[in-house]
């Protein structure tokens, strides 16, 4: 399972309404919001939920960066690389 944890930015009056958003997903944790960031920890069950989860993320209308902190791929099976 690919466990990530990020920062992510976003303008100040978003913040609210897109931890409230994040928190819905189950594989989301959700820090208490700063200003214009919190942090966040993903935990999926495969490298391709991951990566679906991070480029949706990306495109996100209210995200304005997310900067990785920390990504685990240790259990990660070989054949799941692309």
């Amino acid at each position: 399972m690919p466990i990530v944890s990020a920062v992510i930015y976003a303008r100040p009056e978003h913040v609210g309404p897109l931890v409230a958003e994040l928190t819905t997903d189950p594989r989301l944790t959700v820090a208490a919001p700063h200003a214009d960031r919190f942090a966040m920890v993903a935990d999926t069950t495969t490298r391709a939920e991951d990566k679906a989860l991070w480029r949706g993320l990306e495109q996100h209308r209210d995200i304005l960066r997310i900067e990785l902190v920390v990504a685990q791929f240790d259990d990660i099976h070989p054949q799941e690389v692309p």
